[in-house]
């Protein structure tokens, strides 16, 4: 009994020992709960102030803590608390700060937990930000940037944005650390306000410089070009040094896009690059590669891949990719020299690869060796058990139905999503739509089904999608099912794009004259949209030709200067095709067109010197078009069918005062082995025999005959017969129209392209064989 009154008369004590040295009143209440705590000395409290009263905790300590707890000054206390972290004694730091509650010991604490991986140092850190603020600790600086790194090293953001808005009622200054500690935060949330919000208090002017992972975390978050070249500068100015990441976030900004604004921060940053120390080092070398690629500087990027010191997987991948849209032929070659070196291509390469045989396989040149390369490659993707990788089931699709196997592609869809159990995303549900357009009217009833099924559940509001389903709808023979998914769109159920406008005017165009009031419609549209470009124009003109109105499309290739559209190669193919319809009218306007663009090689190519020749013929001129002729061999281009037909036409309109041009014609057609085409044959025959030479006619019908040049024979040859997908022809009432316009030169589904063009050459030989009864 004596032993326990004298326990507790040696807590009271301490207690009231403690509670003067702390200048903290107490209530006498606070000190009876401790009448159960009985002490052996030596022995000392600790007061645990998070329940707001005192409790007794036994525990030995040395005669430091004592004496420092005795003294109670600030240099001792942070002096002592930083020993204990020195010596690892965490858990008698901790109660020291409990027991000596100071900014000083809580920013000791932080700063360990904030380094040192202990299971619960963020629920220890919380635990001192609550008794903190419970406290009425003053804050500072230090603890608030303290707090903030460990909650961010926790994912704690919503604690540091806290701190952030609290920090001008507590009248602390925003300074460098915690600028870079809520930047982080901004970052991992991708919270685009707060973003603004740092970017604005950079731009107004503060008394330090975040450092350049800062500045990245802001504009990264922030993704506007305007920011992008605004931090550039800031940079620059401010002498921070861009290391990999910096480079490796700012070079992410330019890619995917053409735009001034990306290129000339594309141009700052390789500026940058050279001066630096960071020259050649293979992340960044590849991804400038990669960025003057995307857009649009082949030979910048070419001469980057020679200049690398490390030619690595990497490097070549890069190349197969992102030269697959502009330059597929090197993608093509890149990937040879890839497996050439000895490394084995992986998703990126295979995905690339295939996409640009897909666009060689699309221009109709060489269309079976492409097929058979793809077929090569897709038995590698299957070997390396790659093909259930997404990217390259899309861009298989895509291959086989560009290359002329729109049913494979439609095959691997349904073992995809039957056999692999897959479940299609939008690019392969686009591809495969892409197919079944390629298929037409037979598979019909199979996009229907793929809409029904697998777009209108998961996909009711993707513009790209419906662009896709009015493409497949119209080549599968259902215009007003396109119609009806435009007028939807139009009911902003699904927002419509500038594909979607030009995917609908392709539709109104094929039907013609017919179709005219709802191309006004769709015109009337755009302007209320306000989405017009130059794209837009051409498709406008386009369709205004087709539908008969070749003035208007005139019209808009004037407006094009006044709005400051830089017209493309498309623009003048389709001014130069009105004006082919307006005639000798307008032949002076087509000279004026002509002169403007014969300095721009760029422009002058093979489908643009073809149109020409047709517009001379159209407007009255065909000798013309014989110089037009020669400007192709004298610019180095390489003719194709397209060119030699619309030349055989011209010879023909001229008649037996060309034949010896003619004869020239048929020289540089055997001399570019273009003689096994089927469609050149045709215009051969009705030439000579416009020319007075129906027994060489003849004798080319004959030839045609004992070689078997047909379809099949064409494409072995190197060359694709089929140059589109257009309407079946009606053979003989289109005949005489066809012979004479290029541009519709038999475009022959491929089940019939063997009938039409042999249904062609019988008629070519009966007019022939007339003439020599005569």
């Amino acid at each position: 009994m004596l032993r326990s009154r004298g326990g507790l008369i040696h807590s009271l004590w301490l207690i009231g020992r403690t509670v003067l040295s702390l200048q903290k009143p107490l209530l006498v209440s606070h000190a009876i709960h401790t009448h159960r705590c009985f002490f052996s000395a030596p022995s000392s409290l600790a007061f645990n102030l998070n329940s707001r009263r005192f409790e007794c905790r036994r525990y030995y300590s040395s005669t430091n803590f004592q004496n420092a707890a005795e003294t109670n000054t600030t240099e001792t206390t942070e002096s002592y608390i930083k020993t204990l972290l020195h010596d690892k004694r965490i858990d008698e730091a901790f109660r020291y700060f409990y027991y000596n509650v100071t900014p000083g010991d809580a920013l000791a604490l932080l700063t360990y937990y904030r380094f040192e991986e202990t299971p619960d140092y963020y629920e220890k850190a919380m635990e001192i930000f609550q008794i903190i603020n419970r406290e009425k600790i003053p804050w500072n600086e230090q603890l608030v940037s303290a707090v903030m790194s460990i909650a961010n090293k926790k994912g704690d953001f919503a604690t540091t944005f806290q701190l952030y808005t609290k920090m001008p009622k507590l009248n602390l200054k925003f300074d460098r650390s915690c600028f870079n500690k809520v930047s982080f935060a901004v970052y991992k949330t991708q919270d685009k306000h707060m973003a603004k919000k740092l970017l604005q208090i950079l731009k107004k002017g503060v008394d330090f410089v975040p450092n350049i992972a800062s500045c990245d975390f802001i504009v990264m978050t922030a993704k506007n070009i305007n920011d992008y070249l605004w931090m550039w500068d800031y940079v620059k100015k401010n002498q921070l040094t861009p290391n990999v990441p910096t480079y490796i976030n700012y070079l992410k900004a330019c890619y995917h896009t053409r735009g001034t604004k990306h290129k000339k921060l594309g141009e700052l940053l390789y500026a940058q690059y050279l001066q630096s120390s960071e020259v050649h080092r293979p992340p960044i070398h590849n991804m400038f590669v990669q960025m003057f690629a995307t857009q649009g500087n082949i030979p910048k990027s070419l001469q980057l891949f020679d200049e690398a010191k490390v030619v690595d997987e990497k490097l070549y991948t890069i190349m197969v990719n992102f030269m697959a849209e502009p330059r597929p032929h090197l993608s093509l070659e890149f990937y040879d020299k890839m497996q050439k070196a000895g490394f084995t291509p992986q998703e990126h390469a295979y995905t690339g690869v295939l996409k640009a045989l897909g666009i060689l396989g699309d221009q109709k040149h060489n269309t079976i060796y492409f097929l058979e390369r793809g077929k090569q490659i897709h038995r590698e993707v299957a070997e390396n058990n790659l093909e259930y990788r997404e990217s390259v089931q899309t861009a298989l699709l895509q291959m086989y139905y560009k290359t002329g196997e729109p049913h494979t592609a439609l095959q691997l869809f349904d073992k995809y999503v039957n056999d692999f159990k897959v479940t299609p995303k939008q690019h392969l549900l686009n591809n495969v739509l892409g197919a079944i357009a390629r298929i037409g009217p037979e598979a019909l009833d199979r996009g229907k089904q793929i809409h029904e099924q697998y777009i209108t559940p998961r996909f009711a509001d993707n513009t790209s999608l419906h662009n896709s389903l009015i493409q497949m709808y119209d080549k599968c023979g259902d215009p007003e099912k396109s119609f009806s998914i435009f007028d939807q769109m139009m009911g902003y159920v699904v927002l419509p794009n500038e594909i979607t406008f030009i995917n609908i005017l392709s539709v109104i165009s094929n039907f013609g004259p017919a179709y005219l009031s709802k191309g006004k419609y769709v015109h009337q549209q755009i302007i209320k949209q306000n989405i017009l470009n130059i794209e837009l124009y051409n498709a406008l003109a386009h369709m205004y030709t087709a539908c008969g109105k070749p003035h208007i499309s005139l019209r808009l290739f004037e407006d094009m200067q006044h709005y400051r559209l830089p017209r493309d190669s498309v623009a003048y193919l389709q001014v130069f095709t009105a004006i082919s319809l307006l005639g000798p009218d307008a032949l002076e306007k087509g000279k004026q067109i002509h002169q403007e663009i014969a300095p721009r090689k760029s422009i002058m190519e093979r489908k643009m010197i073809t149109a020409l020749m047709k517009m001379y013929l159209e407007c009255g001129e065909p000798h013309k078009s014989l110089d037009v002729y020669e400007e192709l061999f004298k610019n180095e281009i390489v003719p194709d069918v397209q060119f030699f037909v619309m030349a055989l036409v011209v010879i023909a309109r001229l008649g037996k005062s060309a034949l010896e041009k003619g004869k020239q014609v048929h020289k540089d057609i055997i001399t570019h082995e273009l003689h096994t085409s089927i469609h050149i044959n045709n215009s051969l025959m009705f030439m000579y025999d416009r020319c007075g030479e129906p027994h060489k006619s003849i004798e080319l019908y004959d030839q045609i005959i004992a070689n078997k040049w047909g379809p099949n024979t064409y494409r072995s040859s190197g060359i694709n017969a089929e140059y589109g997908e257009g309407r079946t022809v009606q053979h003989l009432k289109q005949w005489g129209e066809i012979i004479t316009s290029p541009q519709q030169e038999l475009f022959c589904p491929p089940t019939q392209s063997f009938e039409c063009t042999q249904v062609a050459l019988l008629v070519n030989l009966l007019v022939v064989v007339m003439v020599i009864l005569e």
